[in-house]
C-alpha cells in the first residue's frame, strides 16, 4: 500500500487543489469541481476530463462517492456527490500529521447531503467571484462557538459556515446560515436571537476586533421577504447585523 507522503508527492497541482477543495467544502457534485478546477476547455471535455479526475482520486483511496441525490440535486455523474477520505485527509497535509479529525460523511443521511451542498453551492459560488478573494471559508463544526448566556448556561452557536474574504485591502468576516425554506420562522427568529446574545459577550470582538455580519441564504424572494421580516422585528439598533439574500445575488449581497 502507497504511504501518505508518497501519495502526496505523486499528485499533481489540480489533484491537490480538488482534495483542498474537498478539505473545506466537505461534499462537492462533480458539477462543482467541474465549475472550480477544470474550466480550461470545451464544455464537453471539461465533463469528460472532470470524470475522469475524480475516478482516479477514488481509485487510490482519496476521495469516497457518497452518493446521487435526487429532487432538487441533478441526477446522473454530474449528480454524483464527492467527499475526502481518511486518507485524502492525510495526504492533503502529509508530511504533517492532520490537523484536524477526519469527519463521518453521513452517508445514510440525504436530507443533511442537500443542507451540506447547499452550503457547497455558497463555496463554489464565491470561489467564482472574480472581485473577490476568499481568504478562509471554515464549514460546521469548526465554525460553531460556545459561549456562557447570563446564569452560567453554556451554549453553542452553529453557523453553516464562517467565511472571510477580501475586495481590494477591505476585509469582511461573515457567519453564514443557509436556509433551505424547511424550518419554522419561530426557528429563524430564535438563531437570530442566538446570534445577538453572542454577540453581547464580546468574545468575537475581543479575538477579531469585529463581530462578523450574518448572512441568510434564502432559496426564493419570498422567502427572503419572511426571513427579512423576522429580522426587521428584532432589536432595530442589531437588524444591520443581518443581511438576507439568494445565491444568484450573493455579489451585491456581499
Amino acid at each position: 500500500m502507497i504511504d501518505s507522503p508518497t501519495l502526496h508527492v505523486s499528485l499533481n497541482a489540480r489533484d491537490r487543489a480538488v482534495l483542498t477543495s474537498l478539505e473545506q467544502a466537505r461534499l462537492l457534485t462533480m458539477a462543482h469541481v467541474q465549475r472550480l478546477h477544470v474550466t480550461d476547455g470545451s464544455p464537453l471535455s471539461n465533463v469528460q476530463r472532470t470524470q475522469a479526475l475524480l475516478r482516479r482520486l477514488h481509485q487510490l483511496g482519496l476521495v469516497q462517492r457518497v452518493a446521487r441525490l435526487h429532487g432538487d440535486r441533478q441526477v446522473g455523474s454530474r449528480g454524483t456527490v464527492y467527499g475526502l477520505s481518511h486518507l485524502g485527509l492525510a495526504v492533503l497535509f502529509a508530511p504533517a500529521a492532520p490537523p484536524r479529525p477526519a469527519r463521518r460523511l453521513w452517508a445514510r443521511r440525504p436530507f443533511f447531503h442537500l443542507h451540506l451542498l447547499a452550503v457547497s453551492d455558497l463555496y463554489v459560488a464565491l470561489r467564482e467571484q472574480a472581485a473577490v478573494d476568499v481568504l478562509e471559508f471554515q464549514p460546521e463544526p469548526r465554525c460553531w462557538r460556545t459561549f456562557t448566556l447570563a446564569g452560567e448556561l453554556r451554549t453553542q452557536l452553529r453557523p453553516d459556515a464562517l467565511v472571510r474574504l477580501a475586495k481590494g485591502h477591505r476585509t469582511n468576516r461573515w457567519f453564514v446560515e443557509v436556509d433551505r425554506g424547511t424550518e419554522g420562522l419561530g426557528v429563524i427568529r430564535r438563531k437570530c436571537q442566538r446570534y445577538l446574545s453572542y454577540e453581547h459577550t464580546g468574545l468575537e470582538q475581543v479575538e477579531h476586533h469585529a463581530f462578523p455580519q450574518v448572512l441568510w441564504l434564502v432559496p426564493s424572494q419570498q422567502r427572503a421577504a419572511q426571513v427579512k421580516q423576522v429580522v426587521d422585528q428584532l432589536q432595530p439598533q442589531m437588524a444591520p447585523v443581518f443581511v438576507v439574500s439568494r445565491l444568484q445575488d450573493i455579489s451585491d449581497a456581499l
